[in-house]
């Protein structure tokens, strides 16, 4: 699972000199937009944030993406949030009681919960 402690140094500078890096109001995941995956991610990367590119634009981290067969790295960028309630859900797995490995991608959700349609952009 990634964490944000892995943005490492790049991150306490950008909050450093700017105050705040900004992040979306965060949410958990529900409902059935995971896959099974067999192994875990590895761990993740640290990256260096770039300066913020719009006002209202939010930083979302890089994380594991499970393409079928492996892992890929999709980079942290900075987004808009669809619309100003929107929450976010960042990608994390979660082990069942029965051992089975499931992954969830980073997704927007509506204040109440229900899930916004995936923009698929990391799909192949």
């Amino acid at each position: 699972m990634k964490t944000r402690a892995a943005f490492g140094a790049a991150a306490l500078l950008t909050v450093a000199c700017n105050g705040r890096l900004p992040l979306p109001e965060p949410t958990l995941h529900g409902g059935d937009g995971f896959a099974t995956v067999p192994y875990p991610p590895p761990v993740g990367r640290v990256e260096f944030v770039p300066p913020q590119t719009e006002k209202d634009a939010v930083w979302l981290d890089g994380s594991w993406v499970w393409r079928g067969r492996d892992w890929d790295w999709s980079a942290g960028h900075w987004q808009r949030p669809p619309f100003p309630q929107a929450r976010y859900a960042g990608a994390t797995t979660v082990r069942s009681p029965s051992g089975a490995l499931f992954f969830y991608p980073g997704r927007w959700y509506r204040a109440d919960g229900e899930p916004l349609p995936s923009e698929r952009k990391d799909a192949r």
